[in-house]
């Protein structure tokens, strides 16, 4: 196919009319160079050496103009014959004391000796000039050659290179096809990946929500078993209170005890030291008495 495309496009070249690169008229590859030979827009180099590039077709009314051709025409000027000037009116004598002298004739010859030489050597000058133009002008011509010849390597360079475009186009066109597949199937794949990151997204919020839902309870379980603590160690605070109270009472209650026997034991001695007095008492009772009765008795009794 690219075959078939190149020896088209191949074809078409040589058929089509190759424009001139100076006056952009179109010829035909075998007609072009002859045109060239004489085409009138090619820039040459004045004759005259002032410097300037000008076309075939403008070379005439350049060179009447050109500064170099008034340099020739004034140098030229002078190689004239002086037409003789008439003479002078007579002056008075009473008005000039001198009267005006002719140019020898010999003066005159040598000063046109001199201009005639140096007319030959402008003109050998110029027909050194001449030469040295033909000569560029040949070898213009043939780089004119060489390049018509290049251009036609150019253009078959340009052919196969646009057979190479025309490889590439294709084989572009082809991967853009390929890419437009690629990406679309890459687009479905990022809506499926959105479509989970959505999912995927929605379930961390929920676990998010979850998470603290959770850590809210875990507070607030938190702070039951801190409450839960402080309680129990009000109660264990209580119990050591009631155990100190139970102890201190138990110690109490030994004292009042031992407080008990003690008084009882006391008690018992006042009951004994009463009855022993009520002895004693009744024992003096009867003493008074037998005082009376029995003196013997009385000196027991105080003996007692």
């Amino acid at each position: 196919m690219s075959l078939n495309r190149y020896s088209q496009n191949l074809d078409g070249v040589i058929k089509k009319d190759s424009p001139c690169y100076f006056c952009n008229d179109k010829f035909e590859m075998g007609q072009l160079q002859g045109h060239l030979k004489i085409c009138g827009s090619i820039l040459e180099q004045c004759p005259l050496r002032c410097g300037a590039w000008i076309q075939r077709k403008h070379k005439e009314t350049h060179v009447k103009e050109c500064p170099k051709m008034e340099k020739t025409r004034t140098s030229s000027s002078h190689v004239s014959v002086p037409v003789p000037s008439p003479p002078p009116p007579p002056v008075p004598v009473s008005n000039h004391t001198w009267s005006p002298k002719r140019e020898p004739l010999d003066d005159c010859v040598s000063y046109l000796e001199k201009e005639v030489s140096s007319i030959k050597l402008a003109l050998t000058e110029e027909s050194g000039r001449r030469d040295v133009q033909t000569t560029e002008i040949e070898t213009i011509r043939s780089k004119l050659v060489l390049v018509e010849e290049r251009s036609q390597h150019f253009l078959s360079t340009l052919v196969s290179l646009r057979g190479a475009v025309d490889d590439e186009a294709e084989r572009s066109a082809n991967w853009a096809a390929q890419f437009k597949h690629d990406l679309a199937n890459v687009q479905l794949a990022l809506q499926e990946l959105q479509s989970q990151q959505l999912s995927t997204v929605m379930r961390l919020e929920s676990t998010v929500s979850s998470l603290v839902h959770e850590q809210h309870e875990r507070e607030l379980l938190e702070q039951a078993l801190t409450q839960h603590d402080n309680r129990i160690r009000a109660v264990d605070k209580l119990e050591d209170v009631i155990n100190y109270i139970k102890q201190t009472v138990e110690e109490e209650r030994e004292r009042n005890a031992e407080n008990r026997m003690a008084l009882e034991a006391e008690l018992m001695e006042a009951r004994r030291s009463s009855e022993q007095l009520a002895n004693l008492s009744a024992l003096r009772v009867q003493l008074q008495a037998t005082t009376s009765e029995r003196p013997v008795s009385r000196q027991c009794h105080r003996t007692l």
